[in-house]
């Protein structure tokens, strides 16, 4: 229908950072990832072997004038030159940038290669030497992100992350006059028009700018149109044109004379694009980019679109058809609404215009003579089709984008979805919300619709689930696990259940509560129905008898909090420690179990009785900003603490005081902080992107710092044998560092596709789990250094924290979703109900070194204790008679000789709750089956050797 202006789509194996047109226009050379490629432009096949030798990302490449070699500019620092007929490269690397070369650009002659590098500097090379013609050519602030030369080869124009381009005479390597200056952001591309008299530069600011090179000023006016960063930018061979792409996802066409984009803006990327050059003839322009794809572009094409519906400009979010099937409504990021003709593919009068920013959603009306839309601006807007102009104010109410939207089948209604979790009703004629909003879901209410009557509404969330609302009552209806029935609550009081074949009431009304019944759900089994009301209570009802349980279940206070209770006992699990007056960041357990240390915003470090739950003594206050980490010890006497102020500080338990002075050297956030096993050293991870090793008794930096993270170190954690340390960054790698050398440990470990908030490494050193804001949680293998098994994913929202079990079988994360989870490493699978409580934010969590229990601090400024065994208290003997009692301890996981302390046997986890004090020759484990373990003809201490005889 519309004819795409794409003649070649080429798929790479990774993101394409630089394309260039050789001189003859018949190939296309690609810089992929630490990959040089060669591309057939006719075919698009590539054209022999991928050249590689760079061991860092190719960021930019460039065909020498007559077409016999290939320079390629590195994150490794290096250039390469490659030779095209015989497919390798010529001689060694060039080196000598001491930051990463993001541009290389041949002389018109062939004879020189400039470069541009994060180094700040300029660098000329001889091609047939390979060595550096001259000093460094030095003057920018900011790294260098593109080079030119002049059409004559007399001058170098480069860009800087400083926002100025400079001017450098190749002879003398000084900087000709003063520097470019008028962009307000970075600049990323410059290049020479072809008669060298004006200059083309590309900003983060979304312009292009044009300089006169003898007045050095600006000429005409600046190319706005972009709504993202500009990462390249070409001129026509004629000059007449410029083409420049964007992290918008476009590619857009100027004219030079007037300023005027000519046509529309190029779309089929689907991700940033890095660079565009055109071909020697002018006909096309290729454009490079993060989807991994090489797209060539006819320039026709894009010169004869009719003006007048020239479509639009930004990705393309939704469309709905009319109701007579003849035109189509489109919504987009370029913040307006299109209609199209669907026999001609012509757009149909103007945009709808109004929204200010993305159309996430548009809808018809039943008869065809509005259309609604829903914007990332949080109003629905109606329009009116004929006019073509927005009917009354927009709809305001959702603190959130607005996903969806939908008509009720009389057309008086409209229903939408919202970032914000609810669903809300408005009607169409006043443009006024109808009553409250539908809340229930756990995250983004993605889609709704109605039902054919117009009775009900169901919604679609990215928290997997889909409701179903009664409009009348304003309830959630609840499914019975079978599908069979159907339970509701209304504000008459009453519940009732409901046959879905024949849409029949089952039985009486049930009728218990004295208020609204505000909300429902079905038993796993399906055999009870929960009900929880106004009148603060929570019935249980049998739904064969139809009876409710016993008397009224569990009774709770509208305190705005959640309580998680225990169906056997009828009783709330344990209580929340409150105390800290901001969000809890980060919670630890003491070695042997008994406390617990908080750190929160509110700038202190708390502690806390494991059993009772009640504070230990005053706050510890001495940081000047959020503490965001905190850690004991491995023999539970001290606990250090990071913090926004961007130091650590060490705290003695017994006496609650601060030692020593504050560790200073970061200069950032200090995210996350680790004890070696050994305790001889701390490790701090922070946002200037670096993990520091310090020296626990002096306190003390040690020489080497970890660098290598390009984000913020959200989490580091020592391996069990002290070695070697693990970091997660907002990079969206890990990274493993060998504690004596300071140097990473092999490739980073990449799979998330977000910033990794936290990581831990097993008890036996042989896995590290990751949690990220994209989700999931990862576990992977230290030795191969791969993922194993898939992500587990369950979790409706962001992962801030990752534990392992202390017997290594279990992870347990907590997330933003504001719930913990509980998985089974082997099977992948979550274990038991998730654990819901907090009402906020769950930012840490820790295992008890018993493995049976679990901390949590979150945001709601609490600490939550949660038991994951079993909640009824085990059933064995409490004594044998013929087993004399009080011979053996058990401390930290270790059974002991009472008389000596000396430690005999290390007990796992699951059967330390098993273990009888016993027989002085023997303990037994009062598990199923009961194990005896038999010392009778045992030695210990230097006795031991007699065991031979």
């Amino acid at each position: 229908m519309w004819p795409p202006s794409e003649t070649l789509v080429i798929h790479e194996a990774a993101p394409v950072m630089s394309v260039a047109f050789s001189p003859d226009g018949l190939h296309i050379v690609s810089g992929c990832g630490n990959n040089t490629r060669l591309w057939d432009v006719k075919t698009g096949q590539q054209v022999s072997e991928a050249l590689v030798d760079n061991t860092g990302l190719v960021l930019s490449v460039a065909f020498s004038p007559n077409g016999s070699y290939i320079a390629s500019g590195s994150g490794d620092k290096t250039i390469c030159l490659w030779d095209v007929k015989i497919g390798h490269q010529v001689g060694q690397a060039l080196v000598g940038h001491t930051g990463m070369v993001w541009s290389v650009s041949f002389s018109p002659d062939g004879n020189y290669i400039a470069s541009g590098s994060d180094d700040k500097t300029i660098r000329l090379w001889d091609v047939k030497t390979r060595y550096q013609v001259g000093k460094a050519l030095i003057g920018h602030t900011g790294g260098v992100r593109s080079v030119a030369f002049s059409p004559d080869g007399s001058y170098i124009a480069s860009g800087s992350l400083d926002k100025a381009i400079c001017l450098w005479d190749v002879k003398t390597g000084h900087q000709v006059g003063q520097a470019f200056t008028g962009h307000t952001d970075w600049i990323r591309s410059v290049a020479f028009s072809p008669d060298g008299g004006y200059i083309a530069s590309g900003s983060d600011a979304k312009t292009i700018c044009l300089w006169d090179v003898k007045t050095r000023h600006q000429a005409g006016k600046t190319l706005m149109g972009h709504t993202g960063s500009v990462r390249s930018v070409a001129f026509s061979p004629d000059g007449s044109h410029i083409a420049s792409g964007s992290t918008d996802r476009t590619i857009r066409l100027w004219d030079v004379k007037t300023g005027q984009q000519v046509g529309k803006a190029l779309i089929g990327h689907i991700a940033p694009v890095w660079t565009v050059a055109f071909s020697p003839d002018g006909t096309h322009i290729a454009s490079g980019c993060n989807d991994k794809t090489i797209r060539l572009w006819d320039i026709n094409i894009v010169q004869h679109v009719d003006k007048g519906s020239s479509g639009h400009t930004a990705f393309v979010r939704s469309v709905a058809f009319s109701p007579d099937g003849c035109c189509i409504a489109s919504g987009s990021d370029d913040q307006s609404i299109r209609l199209w003709d669907v026999k001609t593919g012509h757009q149909v009068g103007q945009a709808l215009v109004g929204h200010v920013a993305e159309v996430h959603s548009v809808a018809f009306s039943p008869v065809g003579g509005y259309i609604a839309s829903g914007s990332d601006d949080k109003t629905i807007c109606i329009w009116d089709v004929n006019k073509g102009q927005q009917v009354g104010n927009a709809l305001i109410g959702h603190t959130g984008a607005v996903w969806t939207v939908a008509f009720s089948p009389n057309g008086s209604y409209i229903g939408s979805g919202s970032g914000d979790r609810t669903v809300r009703l408005w009607d169409v004629k006043t443009g006024h919300q109808v009553g409250q909003a539908f809340a229930g879901h756990m995250a983004d209410v993605q889609s709704v619709a109605f039902s054919p009557d117009g009775s009900y509404i169901a919604s679609g969330s990215d928290d997997r689930t889909i409701r179903l609302w009664d409009i009348k009552t304003r309830h959630q209806l609840a499914f019975s696990p079978d599908g069979c029935h159907i339970a509701s609550g209304s504000i008459d009081k009453t519940i009732h259940l409901w046959d879905v074949k024949t849409v029949q009431q089952v039985d009486q009304a049930l009728i218990c509560h004295t208020d609204w019944v505000l909300s429902i759900a079905f038993s796993p089994n399906g055999s009870h129905i929960a009900s929880g009301s106004v009148d603060k209570t929570i019935c249980l009802w049998d739904i064969k008898t139809g009876h409710q349980v016993e008397t009224t279940l569990l009774l709770g206070l509208m305190t705005k909090t959640i309580c998680l209770w225990d169906p056997v006992t009828r009783h709330q699990i344990g209580k929340a420690l409150v105390g800290h007056t901001g969000s809890v960041w980060s919670v630890a357990f003491s070695p042997d179990g008994s406390h617990i240390a908080s750190g929160s915003i509110d700038k202190t470090i708390c502690l806390w009785d494991a059993k009772t739950g009640q504070q230990v003594g005053q706050a510890l206050v001495c940081h000047t900003d959020w503490v965001l980490s905190v850690a004991f010890s491995p023999n539970g006497s001290h606990i250090v603490s990071g913090s926004v102020d961007k130091t650590l500080r060490i705290w003695e338990v017994k006496t609650m005081h601060q030692v020593g002075q504050a560790l200073v050297g970061h200069t950032d956030w200090v995210r996350s902080v680790a004890f070696s096993p050994g305790g001889s050293y701390i490790a701090s991870g922070s946002d200037d992107k670096t993990i520091r090793l310090w020296n626990v008794k002096t306190g003390n930096q040690l020489e080497k710092v970890l660098i290598g993270h390009t984000g913020a170190v959200w989490s580091i954690a020592f391996l069990p044998n002290g070695s070697c340390i693990a970091s997660g960054s907002d990079d969206k790698t890990i990274r493993l560092w060998d504690v004596k050398t300071g140097q990473q440990v092999d490739k980073a470990l990449i799979s998330h596709t977000g910033s990794v908030q936290s990581v831990a490494f097993s008890p036996d050193g042989s896995h590290i789990a990751s949690g990220s804001i994209d989700k999931t949680i990862r576990l992977w293998d230290v030795r191969t250094v791969h993922q194993a098994d898939q992500a587990l994913v369950y979790h409706t929202d962001w992962v801030l924290s990752v534990a392992f079990s202390p017997n290594g079988t279990h992870i347990a994360s907590g997330s933003v979703d504001k719930t913990i989870r509980f998985w089974d490493i082997k099977t992948g699978h979550q274990v038991g109900q998730t654990l819901a409580g907090h009402t906020d934010w769950v930012r840490s969590i820790a295992f008890s070194p018993g493995g049976d229990q679990i901390a949590s601090g979150s945001d709601d400024k609490t600490i939550r204790l949660w038991d994951i065994i079993n909640r009824q208290p085990t059933k064995c003997p409490a004594k044998h008679d013929d087993v004399p009692h009080g011979e053996f301890i058990m401390k930290n996981g270790w059974i002991q000789t009472s008389k000596h302390n000396s430690p005999i046997l290390w007990v796992p986890y699951v059967f330390r709750q098993h273990v009888l004090n016993s027989h002085p020759f023997s303990i037994i484990f009062c598990s199923r089956p009961q194990i005896k373990l038999d010392f009778a003809n045992g030695a210990m201490g230097f006795n031991w050797m007699m065991i031979q005889n």
